[in-house]
């Protein structure tokens, strides 16, 4: 998502019958693990998120509480 802060690889496929928050969730863990999205890499606002991928805020905000891996 060039131009939108958004950083690559985070996105939401309307066609995946996960909902968009835990499609969001799973992004970012992956983007961890695979090293696209090191630790401490600073994501823009939830607003900002949530307009550049066509999400409602609340959507966002209930993914970035779940962004900790499962214990």
């Amino acid at each position: 998502m060039a131009g939108t802060g958004v950083p690559a690889g985070l996105a939401v496929d309307p066609a995946d019958p996960r909902p968009p928050y835990e499609q969001l969730r799973q992004a970012v863990l992956r983007g961890r693990e695979d090293g696209t999205l090191p630790a401490g890499t600073r994501l823009p606002p939830v607003r900002r998120l949530a307009e550049a991928l066509g999400l409602a805020t609340n959507t966002v905000a209930k993914a970035t509480g779940s962004w900790s891996p499962p214990a």
